[in-house]
């Protein structure tokens, strides 16, 4: 039986037609599978880039519950935020004798002028716990810097962290590096503290209820 060449003709489109169509629908899916892994990538990135940070950052927190002394909690204190916070321009002030603040350490602009005129106390109860919580900028001696959070024991003030400016890779504090401004403001005083009394706890004491 001959088969029409007209009708032939006609198969052979339709074939055609269908694979251009199933080759179609495969492009598609070969560029949505390369558009999850990129997505996927980008993810597994991040986690790792995260996880490098918290594992860092948790190091830090160690090292400063770990201090020995005083002098060695503020010395941590200040390379968490160098290298977690990312500043070379930062000061970090004490309350103590007297009605103005002391720079315990720094570098930069900021903690040279807070050497040359140190502040007054009024200053560090003036300024809000979580200053940087809700913006990614503050005022300090009526100067905008990119960071002032204060230093707590208990409900007590005993200082200021001043971050003037950011080092030129970092845009601007992220919600991990205000977190991390926010549990050095409320325990970097403690850790100072305890680092100088420590050597001289030699047992376990928990005072009687009442």
């Amino acid at each position: 039986m001959r088969i029409n060449p007209e009708n032939q003709l006609r198969l052979l489109q339709h074939d055609v037609l269908e694979a251009e169509r199933a080759s179609d629908r495969l492009q598609t899916q070969i560029e949505q599978l390369i558009a999850s892994n990129r997505d996927l990538s980008g993810l597994l990135l991040a986690a790792d880039r995260r996880r490098g940070e918290l594992m860092k950052l948790i190091v830090s927190f160690c090292r400063l519950i770990e201090a020995t002394d005083a002098s060695s909690a503020v010395r941590t204190l200040e390379e968490i935020l160098v290298a977690v916070i990312g500043t070379e321009d930062f000061v970090v002030l004490a309350c103590m004798d007297g009605d103005e603040l002391s720079p315990i350490c720094g570098m930069g602009p900021t903690f040279a002028s807070a050497k040359a005129h140190p502040p007054r106390k009024a200053l560090a109860l003036s300024i809000p716990f979580e200053n940087t919580m809700e913006r990614t900028a503050a005022r300090w001696q009526n100067t905008d810097v990119a960071a002032c959070v204060q230093m707590r024991i208990a409900q007590h003030v005993v200082g200021v962290i001043v971050i003037g400016t950011l080092l030129v890779h970092r845009e601007s504090l992220s919600v991990q590096d205000q977190e991390v401004l926010r549990h050095l403001g409320g325990f970097a005083g403690t850790a100072i503290m305890a680092a100088e009394e420590r050597k001289q706890w030699t047992r376990l004491v928990i005072p009687a209820n009442g």
